[in-house]
C-alpha cells in the first residue's frame, strides 16, 4: 500500500484512517446482507447459539 500510494503532507489523514472509516461505516449500514455472505452466517448453527457474532 506505501509503495502505491504517494505520501501526502498531511500526517494525520491518511488512507488507514479513511480506510477504516469506510469499514465501520459498511459495518453499521449491514452491507454484508445485502451483498455478501452475511445472510448466511447468520443462520449458521454457532452463530444462532452466540448472537454476539452477528
Amino acid at each position: 500500500m506505501w509503495t502505491a500510494v504517494p505520501r501526502s503532507s498531511n500526517p494525520f489523514m491518511d488512507g488507514h484512517l479513511i480506510y477504516a472509516v469506510v469499514l465501520v461505516v459498511l459495518a453499521l449500514l449491514g452491507a454484508g446482507t445485502i451483498l455478501g455472505l452475511g445472510c448466511l452466517w447468520a443462520v449458521t448453527p454457532a452463530v444462532r447459539r452466540n448472537t454476539w457474532l452477528t
